[in-house]
């Protein structure tokens, strides 16, 4: 409990105090490590709780709905022997809802036809869809930007199956009744997942911008502020607590969705604030002090000496 209320303490003054950096200079280097991590957590914590909120408003059953909805109830597809055939004319189309069309998609989800009528790729342009079915080949987009066709042979040794609307249903009935998703215990497989990844992503990536941000900044220190006796491992240390603020606007833009506040922008956010908080500190008196434990100033008072 005493590591948290001094990580937070450390937080908050990381943010609002620049005097506070002289005891960020005293302390050990460990302790702007475990910062660091700790840190870095809560960001990752912040993150995917975030995440958490776009998934209990996920509605599975209204999404499952509209997919299988898309299918026609008509339709029934046949594959045997390496052919597929389906129970209605040729060409037959299944377009997109109107509610999902984008104007980089085709207009079209698959397109069945003959292959008598689509004998290669060019073909397949034509009928504008994401997929394309023949007897026995499908075709698929793969990337509308470039227009990047995929062509799939339909494998002879396919064995016999038949595809319609209440095989569909049946399957997405399923799927929505299984507990790990009725229950929603699929969200938090799905965070733990992401914590798992995410936390060490984020370290190794944030470790590395910082220490490349504390060269750049070391290195300005030594032309243009040679009063500051400061070695690249104390503005390391300074810059695990001082880019805190940035993280911390960045994260409050991401919120509202705008997130200009990043790259270069964010680079040179932290270096000003960084720059001003070294140019206040009288760094040469304070190293010379003996090192002393941060934690050791929250609800500490010196006490009155005993009267004798």
């Amino acid at each position: 409990m005493k590591k948290i209320r001094t990580f937070f303490f450390s937080l908050v003054k990381s943010i609002s105090s620049p005097s506070y950096y002289k005891d960020v200079l005293k302390a050990p280097a460990s302790f702007s490590w475990k910062y660091f991590f700790a840190f870095y957590f809560l960001v990752t914590i912040i993150t995917l709780a975030s995440i958490a909120v776009s998934l209990f408003k996920f509605d599975i059953n209204e999404v499952a709905d509209k997919a299988v909805n898309v299918y026609p109830k008509d339709l029934e597809i046949k594959v045997e022997d390496g052919r597929l055939s389906v129970n209605q004319k040729l060409p037959y189309e299944i377009e997109f809802p109107s509610d999902v069309q984008e104007e980089n998609l085709p207009s079209k989800i698959i397109v069945f036809d003959s292959d008598e009528n689509v004998k290669g790729v060019r073909d397949v342009k034509d009928r504008d869809a994401v997929v394309v079915l023949t007897e026995s080949t499908m075709y698929f987009l793969a990337e509308s930007d470039t227009g990047e066709i995929r062509v799939y042979s339909i494998p002879e040794d396919s064995g016999k199956f038949t595809i319609n609307y209440e095989k569909i249903n049946n399957l997405k009935e399923r799927i929505v009744n299984y507990p790990l998703m009725k229950g929603k215990i699929y969200i938090f497989i799905i965070l733990l997942f992401l914590l798992i990844v995410m936390y060490p992503f984020l370290v190794i990536i944030s470790l590395i911008t910082l220490l490349i941000y504390a060269l750049v900044t070391y290195g300005m220190v030594s032309i243009f502020m040679k009063d500051k006796e400061l070695s690249y491992s104390k503005v390391l240390q300074i810059t695990f607590h001082s880019v805190t603020l940035i993280v911390i606007i960045n994260l409050l833009f991401s919120q509202f969705g705008v997130h200009f506040f990043g790259g270069w922008i964010f680079f040179f956010a932290y270096l000003i604030w960084t720059i001003f908080i070294i140019s206040v500190l009288d760094i040469k008196k304070d190293q010379r002090k003996a090192p002393v434990q941060i934690a050791s100033e929250i609800n500490s008072k010196e006490k009155p000496k005993d009267d004798k």
